[in-house]
């Protein structure tokens, strides 16, 4: 993959292409974003064709995901997802 990270002001937050969030990361691409997402603190990724799996999977590369007690859902979303979702 060749990212190409596009600052979108002088202060917060840049534009992703390049890389496409439905096939897994390298350990490369996935420290490069780590990267980007600290200097830039939001990241865009225009044009992604994900589902809820390749979502949760690409999470999981930045750090352990919260996940809502199966028996307070209300969604058969998978718990990292509904789990921020306000019901």
């Amino acid at each position: 993959m060749s990212l190409t990270i596009t600052p979108l002001s002088p202060v917060l937050g840049a534009e992703v292409t390049g890389i496409d969030l439905a096939r897994p990361l390298d350990a490369t691409t996935a420290t490069e974003l780590g990267h980007a997402f600290g200097a830039y603190h939001v990241l865009v990724f225009p044009g992604q064709d994900i589902d809820d799996g390749d979502h949760v999977r690409f999470s999981r590369h930045f750090g352990e995901l919260e996940r809502l007690p199966r028996q307070t859902r209300r969604s058969a979303l998978p718990p990292e997802i509904c789990g921020s979702l306000r019901q």
